[in-house]
């Protein structure tokens, strides 16, 4: 028996089927009930929220249900949040319960909600979810909306000023970075050495090695890894070794006696880029031709 289809958006329809006219008709049986199922109803989603932590207290995650277009009907659908990186109760507070629309409704907060958790730990962004079952009167097209909870508790890095005498042969200062709390993660940045009224490679030597005074057109910037976990908040830079094949600054600026090739046991660089050496003196330059 065929159904005429539409679109309208109604209540379920049933009509009856009788049986007639025959001695074999059980009385008490001879009549069906057929149900038209409507299938023209709205289709519901969730939506995705990002919520800041905060440093204390609680924040609601005010997640919204909402239909594809009005009902003639009441609809219905059931909610739940399901954890992910972020766990309750340390994180958030879990939720669930039924959304209802009346006739013409279309959007809906979720009520109760869930609620994030503030605190001051650095920590990475977390999420947890709230997904959608057992529609009424709809179907559903986004089952799952996505909370993110974002961290807002960063650290910030500081560095004290050094100070220290010039003296007669070179030395190393130190630098000490502070991060103003404890962090979980491991925190990197970025430094490099700015001229004052001190010149690199003639009052210091700059770093990284090979860097220059702002007129110099030469900058490149160098990168420390720094990792900070709770009760350790300060780490020293000591100067970096140098290296065997390294001659250190420009010759004939400082770089024969720059402290790094004594503290590695190697021999100064001359003027002229070469090596001086106790074990073979060097032989003065062969005279140029003569004119």
């Amino acid at each position: 028996m065929p159904v005429t289809p539409d679109s309208a958006d109604e209540a379920d329809e049933d009509f009856t089927v009788a049986l007639t006219s025959s001695a074999a008709v059980d009385p008490n049986a001879g009549t069906a009930k057929v149900t038209i199922l409507d299938d023209d109803g709205p289709a519901v989603s969730v939506n995705d929220v990002t919520v800041k932590e905060g440093n204390a207290g609680s924040q609601p995650a005010a997640f919204v249900v909402s239909l594809s277009a009005p009902s003639a009907q009441v609809v219905s659908v059931d909610y739940a949040t399901a954890a992910g990186t972020a766990s309750a109760p340390d994180d958030f507070t879990p939720a669930n319960g039924t959304v209802t629309f009346n006739p013409g409704d279309t959007a809906k907060e979720v009520s109760p909600a869930p609620s994030v958790a503030g605190d001051t730990v650095d920590e990475p962004d977390e999420t947890f979810s709230l997904t959608l079952s057992n529609p009424v009167n709809a179907t559903v097209a986004k089952a799952i909306g996505l909370a993110t909870i974002v961290d807002d508790d960063h650290r910030a890095v500081s560095v004290a000023d050094v100070s220290g005498p010039e003296g007669d042969v070179a030395d190393t200062l130190t630098f000490t970075l502070t991060l103003d709390g404890p962090s979980t993660l491991p925190t990197s940045l970025s430094y490099a050495t700015v001229d004052g009224t001190a010149r690199a490679g003639v009052d210091y030597a700059p770093w990284p090695v090979g860097s220059r005074s702002p007129s110099g057109r030469r900058r490149r910037r160098s990168w420390w890894p720094w990792s900070e976990t709770c009760g350790t908040r300060r780490r020293d830079r000591a100067a970096r070794p140098l290296q065997p094949d390294e001659p250190g600054p420009r010759p004939g600026r400082g770089g024969g006696h720059d402290p790094r090739r004594r503290q590695a046991g190697l021999p100064p660089v001359a003027s002229d880029g070469g090596i001086f050496s106790s074990a073979a003196p060097r032989s003065p330059a062969p005279p140029g031709p003569s004119s």
